[in-house]
């Protein structure tokens, strides 16, 4: 299944969502540094992606963003593919490179790393019943899990999916509530999530 294909089955029309007609963005982001630990930053090249895949697939943008800054960071080398993690995955949202070609995307194209994991993240959340904490984990677990099953799920999931789901849920409500600043702050290093997705 390729992306154009991927966005026909949700009864989207590929040629009308404004994304497509926008070049994703490219180069390295240039912030103004801060000292570290100052605030959460986030480059905004991102904002209307985040926003439109997030409408396109029913998903909230700020979990995207969330997902995004623990997965990679915002780091310029993490996001081009020339830093990968130690599993492998690649790009913005770190895809494993079997989950990218299963979504048909590039995960190196920031618009398509988005697009696909909204997809994925969409995918978690029908399969979880709505339950965001569920499919956030998926994201950096893997979706087959049996322990999903289980009322205490979470304490099952191993550390780093435990670490993972504060990060990403920590971002969200400091993106929420107007904390996170643009820009990526010194000593910002890439999660280490990503394996076993795929």
């Amino acid at each position: 299944m390729n992306l154009h294909s991927l966005l026909q089955s949700e009864g989207l029309d590929p040629e009308a969502l404004p994304f497509e007609s926008e070049p994703a963005p490219s180069g390295r982001f240039e912030f103004e540094p801060l000292p570290a630990g100052t605030r959460l930053r986030a480059p905004s090249d991102f904002d209307k992606v985040f926003a439109d895949a997030g409408a396109a697939f029913d998903v909230d943008p700020v979990i995207l963003k969330s997902i995004a800054f623990a997965e990679s960071g915002f780091d310029p080398d993490i996001i081009s593919g020339k830093k990968r993690s130690r599993a492998g995955a690649i790009g913005l949202m770190q895809f494993m490179p079997e989950t990218a070609k299963e979504y048909g995307i590039e995960p190196t194209d920031p618009t398509q790393a988005i697009i696909g994991a909204a997809a994925y993240l969409r995918k978690s959340l029908d399969k979880f019943g709505g339950d965001y904490e569920r499919a956030v984990a998926s994201y950096n677990w893997g979706p087959n899990r049996k322990a999903y099953d289980s009322e205490d799920w979470a304490s099952k999931a191993p550390a780093e999916t435990q670490k993972y789901l504060q990060t990403v849920f920590s971002a969200a409500g400091r993106f929420k509530d107007g904390q996170a600043e643009r820009g990526l702050p010194q000593g910002v290093t890439p999660s280490k999530a990503g394996a076993g997705r795929g």
